[in-house]
């Protein structure tokens, strides 16, 4: 991973401001209280275009902030942004497994299963309801609105995940 100055500042930004419109449009995009993890989708995206050490930095940052701001336990969101965006940029390092939306839509929804669930587990701690129930009500749910807004993004115009040759061979398999 290179960092070039002016790249890191522009990621910044975007992370800043995809951190502020996760809290201003969660109220407006929740369902019976779920919500997308914008910042999930962020962290997949530089994930994929700058790869697993990219990815492991962001999702720490992005955790991080998401921590910061709520007042659930300290540490969590880190450590399982930071997990899920490594394991998703080890599976990429062969970039040519995501060539389509359905290969997309795996990726995001595996990760975003396995964020909610390490997060879960923390958040259970002394509580009463059992990890099943908590995975079949709000994990499940999370992960499946998560990848459906993820990918939004991939389809969107503005969304092609760029930086690679290979990235472009999946745009052109995906427009045929």
């Amino acid at each position: 991973m290179q960092i070039v100055p002016g790249e890191t500042l522009k990621y910044a930004i975007w992370g800043v401001a995809v951190l502020i419109a996760q809290i201003a449009l969660s109220p407006l995009l929740e369902i019976r209280g779920i919500h997308p993890d914008l910042l999930l989708i962020y962290v997949i995206v530089i994930t994929f275009k700058k790869g697993k050490y990219a990815g492991l930095i962001i999702g720490f940052i992005a955790g991080f902030a998401q921590d910061s701001l709520s007042l659930e336990f300290l540490g969590v969101m880190s450590l399982s942004k930071s997990t899920v965006a490594f394991w998703a940029g080890k599976w990429l390092e062969n970039r040519e497994k995501v060539v389509n939306l359905s290969g997309w839509f795996v990726l995001l929804l595996i990760t975003a299963f396995g964020q909610d669930f390490i997060s879960s587990l923390f958040i259970l701690q002394g509580s009463h309801i059992g990890v099943f129930e908590y995975v079949l009500r709000n994990v499940v749910p999370t992960a499946v609105y998560t990848t459906v807004i993820g990918s939004l993004w991939f389809i969107a115009p503005f969304g092609n995940v760029r930086g690679t040759a290979k990235s472009q061979t999946r745009l052109k398999r995906f427009k045929r």
